[in-house]
């Protein structure tokens, strides 16, 4: 408890403090709760919490300070990102845009989806820097590209991870793009291989996402698959009908998993959610599981009530729509009556 006080104390002082010696400060974040249960005595019953802060510090005109304060699960306060920013590009004076990035921070590829399930999505935000890290960003329109390298602190077996990629964000006003490779505690510099797009507002109801990754580092056992693909097409209709239909497939199951989500928004703050998730080959039964759930917007807040079915004879048991995909089963099926809150701020 002492511990979560300090911290909070931090965040506090960093957030209000900060305009006394810094040019520009903002600070934004998000907060989750939820709890699921099959109203059952002889089930587990679960609930989750998460909490972020972000604060950003702009020094002077050319460095800026970025720290992440996070609470995840009843857990104590800690700093997930703390990295210092320089724009090189601005203060020398350069054609191009540069900036060096240091500090306890990290990579991430870029976020390319259009369906609520996100199936489409080849990997989960490939990263590395969870250690001390040092990136570079180069800005030559309309290409962005990042490179950096981490630094394990593992004194006794030293390991450096290695990631660099280019993205090109708004081509045409309708297609994203990325180019990327993520190596990972490798020696001979193998790793992930990523390729992912996305297009929107094509004939002003059409949205498209697609990627491929591609695992050099495989070594060919079970779960251990060398490529990946997925494939995502959301349509909105009506202004206020949304359909999104989403494919994923890999080494082992190439036409692996089939998602459907359809979202009906009845107001501008009151919707319908349906989710429903179809597997193939040795990842799931065909019906994986289900979820519909209402939910209402009021401002930043939005609250969700629902019910999760997950087919206790699949393989893989982690069917999850609209719910938190950090979600624990409440009992073997992982089914339940769900209520989730989320503010961004």
């Amino acid at each position: 408890m002492k511990k979560l006080l300090v911290v909070f104390t931090a965040i506090l002082v960093v957030a209000f403090a900060a305009p006394a010696f810094a040019t520009d400060a903002t600070w934004s974040g998000e907060f989750d709760f939820g709890g699921i249960t099959a109203f059952d005595k002889e089930e587990i019953t679960n609930g989750w919490a998460n909490a972020y802060t972000d604060v950003t510090l702009g020094v002077d005109d050319y460095n800026e300070i970025v720290l992440e304060f996070l609470w995840q699960n009843g857990g104590n306060w800690g700093v997930g990102y703390a990295g210092l920013t320089t724009d090189l590009g601005m203060a020398l004076g350069l054609p191009v845009g540069l900036k060096m990035t240091g500090g306890y921070v990290n990579i991430y590829s870029e976020k390319y989806e259009v369906t609520g399930h996100a199936t489409e999505r080849v990997d989960i935000r490939s990263n590395i820097g969870t250690d001390p890290m040092f990136f570079a960003t180069v800005d030559v329109a309309p290409v962005t590209i990042k490179a950096g390298v981490s630094f394990e602190q593992n004194v006794g077996a030293p390991v450096q991870d290695y990631a660099i990629y280019a993205y090109a964000p708004g081509i045409a006003d309708m297609v994203d793009l990325e180019v990327g490779y993520f190596i990972d505690n490798n020696d001979d510099f193998k790793g992930n291989f990523i390729v992912t797009a996305k297009a929107t507002d094509i004939m002003d109801m059409l949205g498209v996402a697609a990627g491929f990754r591609y695992n050099a580092a495989a070594g060919g056992g079970v779960g251990d698959e060398k490529w990946f693909w997925g494939l995502g097409v959301k349509a909105d209709l009506m202004d206020m009908l949304g359909i999104g239909v989403g494919v994923k497939g890999q080494e082992e199951d190439a036409f692996q998993i089939l998602t459907v989500d359809v979202n009906v928004a009845v107001t501008d703050e009151f919707g319908v959610d349906v989710g429903l998730g179809l597997g193939f080959g040795d990842v799931m039964e065909t019906f994986g599981g289900l979820e519909p759930s209402v939910y209402y917007t009021a401002g930043a807040a939005t609250w969700r009530l629902g019910y999760l079915y997950r087919n206790e004879d699949a393989a893989a048991n982690n069917y999850m729509y609209a719910a938190p995909a950090a979600t624990p089963a409440p009992n073997k099926s992982g089914s339940g009556l769900f209520l989730t809150c989320g503010l961004d701020f």
